[in-house]
C-alpha cells in the first residue's frame, strides 16, 4: 500500500517537531516527575512568537502535540493564554485536558 503524504502535512510535521524540540529546550526538567507550576509553563504567544506563527496556529499545533502525548496543557489559561509543557519519560500526566 503506497501511503501519499502532502507538503501541508509535511511542512506540519516539521513545525510539531520544532515547536517540541523548543519546548523541552525551553523548559525546567521536572524534579522526581512533577513538572513546574503551570504559571512558570510557556505560554501560546512566547511559542508563536518564537516560530513566527500567528498564535491561532501555535495553538492548533500545540493541541495536535497535546492528542499525541507529546505534551500538557494547563487546566485553565492564566493570564489569558494557556500554558504548555512537554510530556518527559517519568512526567506527570495530570494536566492532560485540551
Amino acid at each position: 500500500m503506497v501511503v501519499f503524504t502532502s507538503k501541508k502535512q509535511i511542512s506540519q510535521s516539521l513545525l510539531h517537531k520544532k515547536i517540541l524540540k523548543h519546548l523541552l529546550s525551553i523548559t525546567s526538567c521536572a524534579e522526581q516527575g512533577m513538572p513546574p507550576p503551570q504559571q512558570e509553563w510557556p505560554s501560546t504567544r512566547q511559542i508563536a512568537d518564537a516560530h513566527d506563527i500567528s498564535i491561532y496556529k501555535a495553538r492548533l499545533l500545540l493541541l495536535d502535540l497535546v492528542k499525541q502525548n507529546q505534551i500538557m496543557v494547563s487546566d485553565c489559561s492564566i493570564k489569558n493564554s494557556l500554558r504548555w509543557y512537554p510530556l518527559r519519560q517519568g512526567s506527570s500526566s495530570t494536566h492532560q485536558h485540551a
